[in-house]
């Protein structure tokens, strides 16, 4: 206790307390304030330091006596290596009991009666002044790797031996003026003297100090404080002995890029190919390079690139390098992603951003006759997207809506050579094909063939994945078509058009192999599509010989598999969804697949090396399917269009904005994922604006009674709705209705009372 010696009173109050954190306490503990019986003491003028023996913790405190504080720190501890311990034994620096204590001021010597080892202990008392520790150097560097940790390096000082604590804090940006933090930005745990530590878990890091420079490496772990990659961030750091801090010392740091991920890459034509990837949280202005091997083929700041200037017929694998802003050379590289290029052929199937990439293509007819494609823009006329295209070397401009075709002079002599058919149009993009074509008109051709929704264009014997004879039969599913040329290969060499039909007895190629059959369709007005179908010849005596092997075109895209149908190997049990983009989308549940297909003999087998060509899908997962039944009254959406619409008997009404879903009492776990083609199925309905009711064969309940209800037109006042009570569960499950489609509607909504509802 301390008391004020200028006036003594009777029962007069301490000032301060130490040992405490208040003067109704008295536990005991081993810290840096706590005492556990102090037996004795003594006091330094000469420095202002205060000496007590606390006694039952083997060790004696030092206090600064200058100015007391409740419950203040000790600067000191002899006896103990450090403020935690209080461990006995016969050795030149601990204490057994420490029972009396004297100091010499003269010679500055501090007396210790060391009880327990029958001893007394001098030690020079002068060395226990306290002198500031300092931060006499910092840096940090980021490891130029997938992880990107920072190393950081702390000389520290304190002539004292104190051991110190070392703090670290950053801000983004460069280094301004330090403002104190309540805690620590990034802490460690504690280490030995010039030894190595992770900086995580919200501690401060400890250090153990000789009376001279120690150095302290720390690995700054990123990932724990969520901080931005490829991005400078300014490190503040000072130490403290227990009583001052050093001046602060301040470095700056570019962290690592993080590595690109989901890199996705498709063969687009012959020479070139579309790439994209996520950005892993870089910032935008991370530069990506392409490469190919170690060929560059380009780089850019977006998330997206086409690569041009490939080889037809050829295989590549590409990676994405983010490049480290620091010093522009280091980098993190993206996994792979294969493709392999279309061969020549007399058409050639092309996905162009307006972003002026430039591949170009030949036709097998015309070898030698180099030419290229742009998208000079994408035109909204009159709510109908359309494409413009300049097809070089002669320049010849067509502007066209998915559907459309129209023949073209592409060498300047006065006859059509091309036909340009837009398969489909987007805001930022268009996939189109070029056909070569001996001559023509130059018309637009606003209704080519389509096929039939829901089927194949081609199936070979009914959709077999083998056969063991070259005899097949080709079943056709295509509207508006004319006349159909049938090939073997995609140039369609010797080959004419014949009139079309659903069916026709083919012949496939000799030799064992995958087989692909190519189909040509033609309406009456000229357009043209081209679609094809694959099947497993075996049985045979020799093997198919080798040959370029053309990828399937299904969809109006090159894909080495047929679109929208379901792939697996016999290596592998997983089954995959080829999506009309070509991606691969893993069935999770068995529910899931049957909502596309219709029994397991639907999965077609293939080899790993040509599933492995098919990227994987950005989304994955897999929508309910065209064949999945949603129940009476679902919310669903497609993964390409945030519109979310409510489906009452076979009709669809969507629900304009956010605000109407809230205030209607939908909640956004009932909203489900679907296929296109189911969401199709549905007739389009008016929109739901009004929040004040909710629309006719709505099932609803009010919030405090169990009382489930239909909305319904009054059949005297069609304008006006009636409530029609569900009488039980048996009834309710008997309409094919689902408990969580049920809205609960507030009881201002009130409606007349109708009949009950019975199935």
């Amino acid at each position: 206790m301390v008391f004020d010696t200028a006036t003594i009173t009777n029962g007069e109050d301490a000032i301060n307390v130490l040992g405490q954190s208040d003067f109704t306490s008295n536990s005991h503990a081993v810290t840096q304030s706590s005492l556990w019986s102090p037996e004795d003491m003594d006091y330094s003028t000469t420095n202002n330091l205060l000496f007590v023996s606390d006694s039952y913790n083997n060790r004696v405190l030092v206090f600064d006596a200058s100015s007391i504080d409740n419950n203040e720190n000790a600067i000191n501890v002899l006896g103990q290596s450090d403020f935690v311990t209080s461990q006995y034994d016969l050795t030149q620096s601990l204490i057994d009991g420490p029972y009396g204590i004297g100091y010499d001021s003269s010679n500055e010597w501090l007396y210790i009666a060391d009880s327990g080892n029958n001893r007394v202990l001098v030690f020079d008392a002068s060395y226990n002044s306290n002198s500031s520790p300092t931060f006499t150097s910092l840096s940090a560097t980021s490891a130029t790797d997938e992880v990107g940790d920072v190393s950081i390096v702390s000389t520290v000082n304190d002539t004292d031996a104190n051991n110190l604590t070392i703090q670290y804090h950053y801000e983004v940006g460069t280094c301004g003026v330090y403002s104190a933090q309540a805690t620590s930005t990034i802490s460690s745990a504690t280490d030995s003297v010039s030894g190595s530590l992770t900086v995580t878990n919200n501690v401060v890091t400890g250090v153990n100090t000789a009376s001279s420079d120690t150095i302290v490496t720390s690995t700054w772990d990123i990932s724990a404080d969520s901080l931005t990659p490829n991005t400078e961030y300014c490190l503040y750091s000072f130490t403290n002995d227990g009583t001052v801090d050093s001046d602060v010392s301040t470095t700056t740091v570019t962290l690592n890029p993080a590595k690109p991920l989901s890199l996705s890459a498709s063969a687009n034509g012959q020479t070139s190919a579309n790439l994209s990837w996520s950005a892993n949280n870089n910032p935008n202005t991370t530069v990506y390079k392409i490469y190919s091997g170690s060929t560059l083929y380009g780089s850019t700041t977006s998330t997206s690139y086409t690569v041009t200037g490939l080889t037809a017929g050829t295989s590549y694998t590409f990676t994405v390098r983010a490049i480290y802003n620091s010093d522009n050379t280091s980098y993190v590289e993206s996994d792979s992603s294969s493709i392999t290029t279309s061969a020549i052929a007399n058409f050639v199937i092309l996905t162009l951003s307006n972003d002026n990439a430039t591949p170009s293509y030949q036709f097998l007819s015309k070898l030698g006759d180099i030419h290229t494609a742009v998208v000079d823009d994408i035109i909204d006329d009159g709510g109908t997207l359309k494409a413009q295209l300049t097809i070089h070397s002669n320049p010849a401009t067509v502007t066209l809506a998915a559907g459309e075709s129209q023949n073209i002079d592409t060498n300047g002599n006065g006859s059509n050579d091309m036909i340009v058919t837009m398969n489909s149009v987007s805001s930022g993009s268009a996939n189109f094909t070029l056909t070569f074509l001996s001559a023509g008109s130059s018309n637009i051709y606003d209704n080519p063939p389509k096929v039939i929704e829901g089927t194949k264009a081609i199936t070979i014997n009914s959709g077999e994945a083998t056969t063991k004879t070259r005899g097949v039969t080709l079943n056709f599913n295509v509207e508006n078509a004319e006349l159909m040329a049938i090939a073997n290969n995609a140039e369609f060499e010797d080959v004419s058009f014949e009139k079309y039909n659903s069916t026709k007895d083919w012949t496939l190629s000799e030799g064992n192999g995958l087989k692909t059959v190519y189909a040509k369709f033609r309406s009456a007005q000229g357009g043209t599509i081209i679609y094809s179908a694959q099947i497993t010849l075996t049985g045979q005596s020799t093997d198919a010989t080798d040959e370029v092997v053309i990828e399937t075109i299904n969809d109006n895209s090159n894909c080495p598999l047929i679109k929208e149908q379901a792939y697996k190997t016999t290596t592998n049990k997983t089954v995959y969804y080829i999506t009309s983009n070509c991606t691969k989308r893993a069935f999770q549940r068995s529910d899931i697949y049957f909502s596309y297909f219709t029994s397991w003999k639907d999965v077609n087998l293939t080899d790993s090396k040509t599933l492995n060509l098919i990227p994987n899908d950005n989304l994955g997962f897999m929508p309910w399917g065209p064949k999945y039944d949603p129940k009476y009254g679902a919310l669903v959406k497609t993964v390409t269009d945030p519109k979310v619409y409510l489906l009452l008997n076979n009709n669809k009404y969507w629900i304009t904005n956010e605000t109407t879903f809230k205030q209607l009492n939908y909640n956004w776990n009932w909203i489900e994922d679907i296929d296109q083609r189911l969401l199709d199925k549905y007739t389009s309905k008016e929109e739901i604006i009004d929040t004040t009711t909710h629309p006719n064969y709505t099932l609803i309940k009010y919030q405090n009674d169990p009382k489930v209800y239909r909305l319904e037109p009054d059949t005297i006042d069609n304008i006006k709705q009636v409530k029609r009570h569900i009488p039980n569960e048996t009834e309710f499950n008997k309409l094919n209705f689902r408990f969580d489609r049920v809205v609960t509607v507030p009881d201002s909504e009130v409606y007349s009372e109708g009949e009950s509802l019975e199935s």
